[in-house]
């Protein structure tokens, strides 16, 4: 295209319309009418542009923001219309981080150090990180190492997602029993050191088997004949339980009672006990009418169990044709290290730890001291 300068303006005549002089580089002159297609075409050059109608140009924060959230240059480029070289120009800080956090996520610690055979043969005497866990489960399954790739980034509630690509045609019987196509993906805490399985790829690579040791004193639920009825059972008197302390009856005539006891005093001033055997009895009796006997201490803790519970003792762990235990993973690892280390109890042992024979402590009731005459008149000196 060859550009024109403007050189002049004919006004034109009656019957002509004005034009515009032009001129090339040659000299050569070129007119140019004026006319209404000349004006509206530069009516629509000058007018303003619509900022509505254009998408605003993405700032290097937000460009940053996107391909820490997972997007790739690609599509920044389609989403932006920017060109590929300004999105490569802020990518490189956001990559970086990215590959760092894929790296923290490989090194967690997912399994810790065992004196299992199977993890020893596998980790060695170091803890299993997840990708040397991955690595592990995927060499089982017969896929290539060298398809694996690692990722990580930000999702919008501010953890870490990291996920794990490879290439499962290789393997097509697990994938088919999974149920869905790789990556494997978890969700990665920067700060507590720890991976959560969010796919079933990733619980296949990375879970371990749930462990089947059981407390040796605790409790469980087992079957019943009838329901379980909470008032007889409290109501009804078992061996061992304590029963609650006596309550001192309230007397209808306690005055009646002290004015007999005023009377009895009156009438023995200057008596001396035992020369009235009647009397004697009687002042007894009113004295000690409020006085309960003495209830023996309660017996034993109470060790009835409650129907329908039963007590758990450590059951041994149950083996299949096979030799795996039940805490042992389809893998072949089992994570469940009680057994060779720690040697059983000896009979010395147990014999000197068993508590003796608790023996029940009995104790008489008896009648209270009789008062001497001189204390009850006198009172009593210490």
């Amino acid at each position: 295209m060859q550009d024109l300068r403007i050189v002049g303006v004919d006004p034109g005549t009656q019957h002509q319309t004005p034009r515009l002089l032009l001129s090339d580089g040659s000299d050569a002159e070129y007119g140019l009418p004026v006319d209404e297609s000349l004006r509206a075409a530069l009516a629509r050059a000058s007018a303003p542009r619509d900022p509505k109608a254009e998408p605003p140009a993405l700032s290097p924060r937000a460009i940053q923001a996107r391909l820490r959230g997972g997007a790739t240059v690609e599509e920044v480029v389609a989403d932006s219309g920017l060109s590929r070289e300004h999105i490569l120009r802020y990518a490189g800080p956001v990559t970086d981080e990215r590959a760092y956090r894929a790296a923290r996520a490989r090194e967690t610690v997912v399994a810790r150090a065992s004196t299992a055979e199977q993890h020893r043969l596998a980790f060695g005497d170091a803890p299993a990180t997840l990708e040397a866990m991955v690595m592990v489960r995927l060499r089982a399954m017969g896929v290539t190492l060298e398809s694996m790739s690692w990722d990580a980034w930000r999702r919008e509630d501010g953890r870490w997602a990291v996920t794990c690509n490879f290439d499962a045609a290789s393997s097509e019987t697990h994938a088919a029993g999974i149920g869905q196509q790789p990556p494997a993906e978890w969700t990665f805490d920067p700060a507590a050191r720890t991976v959560r399985p969010e796919n079933k790829w990733a619980e296949s690579l990375s879970a371990l088997p749930p462990t089947t040791r059981a407390a040796a004193s605790s409790r469980r639920l087992a079957a019943v004949d009838k329901p379980f009825n909470v008032d007889d059972h409290q109501t009804s008197p078992t061996p061992g339980t304590p029963e609650p302390p006596a309550q001192p009856v309230p007397s209808t005539g306690d005055g009646a009672d002290h004015e007999d006891l005023l009377d009895i005093l009156r009438a023995r001033r200057g008596q001396r006990l035992g020369t009235d055997a009647s009397g004697d009895d009687k002042l007894a009796t009113l004295l000690t009418r409020d006085e309960q006997p003495v209830r023996p201490p309660a017996e034993e803790q109470r060790t009835d169990t409650l129907p329908g519970l039963e007590e758990d003792t450590a059951e041994p762990v149950t083996t299949d044709d096979d030799g795996e235990t039940d805490s042992t993973d389809a893998w072949g690892f089992s994570y469940d290290e009680n057994s060779a280390e720690a040697p059983g109890p000896s009979a010395e042992s147990d014999e000197e730890e068993a508590d003796p024979p608790r023996r029940k402590k009995r104790s008489s009731s008896r009648r209270p001291t009789m008062p001497r005459w001189d204390d009850i008149l006198f009172g009593h000196k210490e």
